[in-house]
């Protein structure tokens, strides 16, 4: 049998690696998600809007 893991962000958060931002995380096999972490929804929307200013 295999088992996987779902990371799951707390009430207000949003999970991210960096590149990839979200609220629930379904890892592929032998990933342990050591590189996830949280952060805000307001700091998401930051950093969302300063992407796009970029552009």
């Amino acid at each position: 049998m295999r088992s996987r893991l779902i990371l799951y962000a707390e009430e207000g958060m949003v999970l991210t690696d960096g590149e990839v931002f979200c609220t629930e995380v379904q890892l592929a096999e032998g990933n342990r998600g050591e590189t996830f972490y949280e952060i805000t929804k307001e700091e998401y929307q930051k950093r969302k809007d300063e992407e796009t200013d970029v552009e």
